[in-house]
């Protein structure tokens, strides 16, 4: 359940509010982002709207049960140096927060407890989409449920799985298989 302060509830009652999107991703201050015209500080975190272009979300669904459901938000005009912290996968595994902080007139948060967690999960992945006039970078988070028993630094894959287990192949040629695999049949 969604606990709402005074101030946040007079403003969905209105007949208009302004919101914004804060992420919160592991890496330097290009990950914490809005998409706001203008900064928002929240908890002692400066959420850059002059950083990388918060672009894109998927939905999101909110649920009492437990669930290992997605969720993807995509940047434009990816600052290389952001993406290099990434690149080594120094992040997979790592918390992600994302957020909606309702906004006075001015575009500052309402009170100091105005923002509502939406989502809670670790990074999964990421993807880097380049073409000749434009970059995108995805960060994909999961729910921490869809990792409760994977051991730290193990990736599904074959190399990964050949440090563990020399001889196995189980991985090599799991990207041509065309039949979807369930467990226990």
């Amino acid at each position: 359940m969604i606990s709402l302060t005074t101030e946040v509830q007079n403003a969905l009652e209105s007949n208009h509010y302004r919101a914004a999107i804060l992420a919160n991703f592991p890496g330097g201050a290009s990950f914490k982002v809005t998409d706001s015209h203008k900064d928002i500080v929240y908890n002692s975190v400066t959420y850059s709207a002059t950083g990388e272009a918060l672009m894109k979300t998927s939905n999101i669904s909110r649920t009492s049960t437990i669930g290992a459901a997605s969720y993807t938000i995509t940047f434009s005009g990816a600052d290389q140096s952001a993406i290099a912290e990434y690149d080594n996968n120094a992040h997979i595994g790592k918390s992600a927060y994302i957020y909606m902080a309702f906004l006075d007139d001015n575009y500052d948060l309402l009170a100091s407890d105005s923002v509502i967690k939406l989502y809670e999960g670790i990074v999964d992945a990421w993807d880097l989409s380049e073409s000749a006039t434009t970059s995108e970078f995805s960060i994909k988070l999961t729910s921490h449920w869809a990792t409760f028993e994977v051991v730290n630094g193990r990736f599904t894959n074959q190399s990964s799985q050949k440090e563990y287990y020399g001889t196995d192949n189980f991985f090599k040629y799991a990207y041509q298989e065309e039949l979807p695999l369930k467990w226990g049949s």
